[in-house]
């Protein structure tokens, strides 16, 4: 997450990549695809945002991050995707 923080989007990106293709638990798989949404959010690429935030949403089960992902994704009342596509607010 540190790489976020500081900007370093492209190198964060690489490292939750490689992450990806380790074996993860449940909670280890919802956290890494959040962060991918994160980056890919900053990035500006919003379907490679939505595909993450959509299996955080249908694995995350109670996690905080899976219920933020859903609301990013208008599946809740609070924080609904706009009409143009776009999703709205930011994750980090």
């Amino acid at each position: 997450m540190l790489n976020i923080e500081q900007g370093r989007y492209e190198e964060a990106l690489h490292f939750y990549q490689a992450k990806l293709r380790k074996p993860l638990d449940g909670h280890g798989l919802a956290t890494t695809n959040f962060y991918l949404a994160s980056i890919y959010e900053k990035l500006g690429e919003v379907e490679k945002q939505r595909e993450h935030l959509e299996y955080v949403a249908a694995n995350g089960n109670l996690l905080y991050i899976a219920r933020v992902a859903r609301d990013k994704l208008g599946l809740s009342d609070k924080n609904k995707a706009t009409e143009d596509g776009q999703i709205s607010g930011e994750i980090i």
